[in-house]
């Protein structure tokens, strides 16, 4: 693991509250999406959403491969998990790096934010320098993955930044990336390729999709890219 810089803030009250509200509003995005869930018995609820994020887990290393030329090596940008935390995002990882494997892609650098999912929800972002330095350590990646989120630059600066680097693809696993920045990114082509969960509206008019990935997920590309 690389060098972390800690910038200390004193966020105001409102800050804080809105922060919160944000969270709280993601959480709830997030278990929407998964209704279903909500109707099964518990053993089956926690096998159907290991399920649905092994299906994210298995696309995403598909599509990252396939980006790739199906060869080398990639950069991973992901979260610090305590052991026993978030088993759903471990299988999701797990059968990432086996498909890509699969593929004849074995994964190079890892970074990782500290915090787990409480930072990834309450924090920032990822912060530019320790996007840069995995960068830095990769320079035979043919992509690098975030699954939190895009580094913290608008989608102008980006843009530049990626023109001489490797394709940057976003996995919003827990659907946090709100607004329109993530777009934008995908426009300018600043980001190559993105995943995010399907809103609780959409999830019902997909649930009769015979692919589990459809059902609760799509893929994010630039306007040209054809899949």
């Amino acid at each position: 693991m690389g060098l972390w810089t800690t910038r200390l803030h004193y966020p105001t009250l409102p800050t804080i509250m809105k922060k919160f509200l944000i969270a709280t509003l993601s959480i709830l995005a997030i278990a929407a999406s998964v209704y279903f869930l909500l109707h099964k018995p518990v053993e089956k609820a926690e096998q159907a959403a290991t399920n649905a994020s092994e299906a994210l887990g298995q696309r995403a290393g598909e599509e990252v491969a396939r980006l790739v030329g199906n060869k080398g090596e990639i950069a991973v940008m992901s979260l610090d998990i305590a052991p026993g935390q978030a088993p759903t995002f471990v299988a999701q990882m797990d059968k990432f790096v086996k498909t890509l494997k699969k593929h004849g892609v074995k994964v190079g650098a890892i970074k990782l934010m500290p915090g787990g999912l409480t930072a990834l929800v309450l924090g920032t972002g990822l912060p530019v320098q320790d996007y840069v330095e995995l960068v830095q350590q990769s320079p035979s990646a043919g992509a690098i993955v975030s699954f939190v989120g895009p580094p913290n630059l608008p989608p102008a600066e980006l843009q530049k930044f990626q023109a001489d680097h490797p394709p940057l693809v976003v996995i919003d696993t827990f659907g946090v990336l709100k607004g329109p920045a993530l777009p934008a990114m995908l426009e300018t082509k600043a980001v190559a390729l993105a995943f995010e969960p399907l809103n609780s509206l959409e999830a019902e008019k997909e649930k009769q999709r015979a692919d589990l990935f459809d059902r609760y997920y799509r893929i994010l590309r630039p306007p040209t890219q054809s899949p």
